[in-house]
């Protein structure tokens, strides 16, 4: 089945990582190098190829390809932008989540912004699960001094990592800095069901 053909692929990209990352490895990037450039848009090509390169390639490696797409915008013209870019910068907003240790914080912000915060979103989920809990709070933290559309996603975070303390001074601060309803419904929200899950623990 396709689910069993991923779980191999990803497997073999695994071991390529440990055992051959410089012989194997970097032919293989050059081949995902070429794929990318010399191939029109096609989205589970490139989808694939991404996935690849968080597997296989270096820090150093994988830093010089995100940077290189970085969206300028953060409203997608979708009447001019380049195709073949958007599904990119797509992959890489979705597909960020395999690279281990984590892409730079840094290097990964600018990707977190207007229209792409819907590619996003497995990131954050993925964060929450598998980076150790200090990175996950570093992560959560940088992207709470964002707009609102992409604060509530940060609150939400916060309630399921953050310290009672630190959780705490966070509402206070957000409740008294903004009037934003959006905002204070979803502290609302997250609050009432933090509160339910504890009484259901009991």
């Amino acid at each position: 089945s396709d689910f069993i053909t991923r779980i191999t692929i990803k497997n073999l990209l695994k071991k390529i990582k440990v055992y051959f990352p410089n012989d194997v490895g970097k032919d293989w990037l050059c081949y995902c190098e070429s794929l990318l450039e010399k191939s029109e848009n096609q989205i589970a090509l490139f989808d694939a190829i991404i996935v690849a390169i968080f597997h296989v390639g270096s820090d150093d490696y994988k830093i010089a390809f995100v940077s290189k797409y970085v969206p300028q915008e953060a409203k997608i013209s979708y009447d001019k932008i380049d195709r073949k870019l958007l599904s990119i910068q797509e992959g890489i907003c979705r597909f960020a989540q395999f690279s281990r240790p984590p892409v730079p914080l840094e290097c990964i912000l600018p990707y977190i912004k207007g229209d792409y915060v819907q590619y996003c979103l497995p990131m954050f989920g993925s964060y929450l699960n598998n980076l150790p809990m200090p990175q996950c709070i570093k992560f959560v933290s940088a992207i709470l001094n964002t707009p609102v559309s992409i604060q509530k996603h940060a609150l939400r975070l916060a309630f399921q990592c953050f310290s009672v303390e630190d959780l705490t001074n966070l509402i206070e601060n957000v409740w008294k800095t903004t009037k934003n309803v959006s905002l204070r419904m979803t502290i609302y929200k997250a609050l009432f069901e933090k509160i339910e899950n504890v009484d259901q623990s009991y």
